[in-house]
């Protein structure tokens, strides 16, 4: 008798044990099949963000980010026709405002251009805006014409 219990207990609990496992299964395979959001992603010409996945890419190949620059160009990206101070990136990307971290920006921008420069030369240009911030550009910044428009103004 004792067996007979201990056999019935037993395949009860197994078919517990397999059915739970099969939900769980389930649900991970609907997860994996629903297709990322077009709000979850940004696109500024060939760059694309994926904020779900927190992935960057240019034309198609990756861009290797460390925490800081993806949240500078996801703040860069959102607000593409403003200037964004520095103070306001701080703020942004690590929310705060602190008087030291203008200087970090700088830095940060710096290290960014270098990433989207050599991933693609199609990469979106970040423009310094002097005495206002920075901006993301759609186009790269042509030397020459942006130096005789100087010139020109100053004349």
């Amino acid at each position: 008798m004792r067996i007979a219990l201990q056999n019935t207990l037993f395949a009860a609990f197994e078919d517990l044990l397999e059915a739970r496992i099969e939900a769980v299964l389930r649900r991970a395979q609907r997860v994996r099949d629903v297709p990322a959001s077009p709000q979850d992603q940004i696109r500024v010409d060939e760059l694309l963000i994926s904020q779900s996945r927190g992935t960057v890419s240019i034309g198609g190949q990756a861009v290797h980010l460390t925490p800081t620059e993806y949240r500078l160009l996801v703040a860069l990206a959102t607000r593409p026709d403003e200037v964004l101070s520095r103070e306001t990136l701080g703020q942004l990307v690590w929310g705060y405002q602190d008087l030291g971290t203008g200087h970090l920006i700088d830095v940060h921008i710096g290290r960014l251009r270098l990433k989207l420069r050599r991933a693609s030369k199609a990469a979106p240009v970040i423009v310094t805006v002097r005495g206002k911030g920075y901006t993301l550009g759609s186009e790269p910044a042509d030397s020459t014409t942006s130096t005789s428009a100087a010139v020109e103004r100053l004349s």
